[in-house]
This record gives structure tokens, C-alpha cells and sequence, in this order.
């Protein structure tokens, strides 16, 4: 009697617990889907904008480059054949520092999740609750409009020049 007592108490306890399992991974998976929609409705208007961010740094990068050897030309000392030219690329170099653009922040980036059905309850409100998060995140997060992005092209060319 106490035997079977025992074996319907265990049997009770491992249905308890997988249905609590169950809940717990079903649970996940919501909110997990629900962290991926809004990833997509996140990066459609993030990714555009972080690209131009991106776009800023890479022209102001190329601009300083070229400021850099052009200093380091000057700073040389060599006369030029025309006295002219050095003192046109100087009073170039002066007014570069001031084309450059002020570069607004990169948006966070997140990526998409997945559940994974083994992991233990622990992991999976891990999950649910960094999905949950990172949901809200992402809907309270405002856009900016897309910077322009600025070419410098001409300049870094006429300092090469």
C-alpha cells in the first residue's frame, strides 16, 4: 500500500512537473514571437538609419585620412616647386576640421531569438523575460529621420591633388 502510495505520488509529481514545464516553454515561445515581430516592424526603421550613421563615419574617416597625410606632408618641411601649393593645401587643412559632420548615435541592434524546446525552465524564463524586455525597448525606442549622409569625395580629392 505504501509502495503504490509512493509510485501515484511520484507519478503526480512528474506530470506536475512536465506540465509546468510545458507551460513554461509555451510561455517562452509567445513571447518570443512576439519579440521577433516587433525585431522586424525594430529593423526596418533602425537598419536604414544606422546605415546612414554609418555612411557619416565612413566620409568623416576618409576626410580625416586624407587630413592626416597631408600633415604629415607639411609637417615634412619640403619645399614644393610652387610655393603656392603648399599654401593652398595649408589654408585647405584649416577649413576640413570645420566640413566635417557631427556623428549621431547608432541605434541598438538586436537579433532574432529562438527557443530552444531542451533547455531547462530556468533558461527558458531567462528567455521570456530578455524577450520581453527587449520588446518593450524596441517599441519605445523613437526613430530619428535618416541623417544625410555628406561626400567628401572632392574634398579628399583636392587634398590628394
Amino acid at each position: 500500500m505504501k509502495k503504490t502510495l509512493l509510485v501515484v505520488t511520484i507519478i503526480i509529481a512528474m506530470v506536475v512537473a512536465i506540465s509546468g514545464c510545458q507551460n513554461a516553454l509555451d510561455a517562452t515561445k509567445e513571447s518570443v514571437d512576439a519579440y521577433n515581430q516587433e525585431l522586424k516592424t525594430y529593423n526596418e526603421k533602425a537598419l536604414p538609419y544606422n546605415e546612414a550613421v554609418q555612411g557619416i563615419i565612413d566620409q568623416n574617416t576618409s576626410l580625416e585620412d586624407a587630413s592626416n597625410a597631408a600633415q604629415e606632408v607639411i609637417n615634412k618641411g619640403v619645399a614644393p616647386f610652387d610655393e603656392k601649393t603648399l599654401d593652398t593645401l595649408k589654408s585647405f587643412m584649416e577649413s576640413v576640421e570645420s566640413t566635417k559632420v557631427s556623428v549621431p548615435e547608432k541605434l541598438p541592434t538586436y537579433e532574432e531569438l529562438k527557443v530552444d524546446e531542451k533547455a531547462d525552465s530556468k533558461d527558458l524564463k531567462s528567455l521570456k523575460e530578455q524577450a520581453e524586455e527587449d520588446t518593450e525597448t524596441m517599441k519605445e525606442t523613437e526613430i530619428p529621420d535618416i541623417p544625410e549622409v555628406p561626400d567628401f569625395s572632392a574634398q579628399v580629392k583636392q587634398i590628394n591633388d
